[in-house]
């Protein structure tokens, strides 16, 4: 961070990593250039709910995501629930587990046409806290809340949409 692209020359980040452990750990220098250091590929947000049948009920039925699992203590729609959801190649996880997530998150995807969704939204009676908007940084979103407060915030950026 805060460096130029051009100091840091043609090295890859796996690369400075290993020679960053190896200048600070030299027991473990031999070593790495033998490892492959992990890669993030991705991340899924959690969200907490506190009804899991009311959760589906929105996210599935009226936002258009499918059900990929559930996990309850008795039966699979039951609270506790953890869930996984997904639309898009898109992922959510949400829990009415005690100690995952708090209620009142938010979640960011990222959309081709806000505007489209918006218009299914609609038709499905999805409330929706904030409507298609253009914002000043550049991106034009639209804001939805669960019944917990969680909060998606659909956002197409406004340059590839020209």
């Amino acid at each position: 961070c805060g460096r130029s692209l051009s100091s840091r020359g043609s090295r890859s980040g796996a690369e400075r990593n290993r020679e960053k452990t190896a200048a600070s750990n030299p027991i473990l220098s031999a070593n790495l250039n033998k490892l492959e250091v992990p890669v993030i590929k991705l991340a899924v947000p959690l969200l907490h709910v506190s009804v899991a049948k009311a959760a589906i009920d929105f996210y599935c039925h009226r936002l258009g995501f499918r059900l990929e699992f559930a996990h309850g203590v008795d039966d699979a729609h039951s609270d506790p629930c953890y869930m996984g959801i997904s639309r898009d190649g898109v992922w959510i996880n949400l829990s009415s587990f005690s100690g995952d997530g708090v209620a009142g998150s938010v979640a960011n995807p990222m959309v081709d046409d806000v505007d489209a969704l918006h218009a299914e939204f609609v038709a499905n009676d999805v409330p929706i806290d904030s409507g298609p908007v253009d914002q000043t940084w550049g991106s034009r979103e639209m804001y939805v809340k669960d019944a917990d407060r969680n909060c998606l915030r659909f956002i197409a950026d406004r340059q590839s949409l020209a």
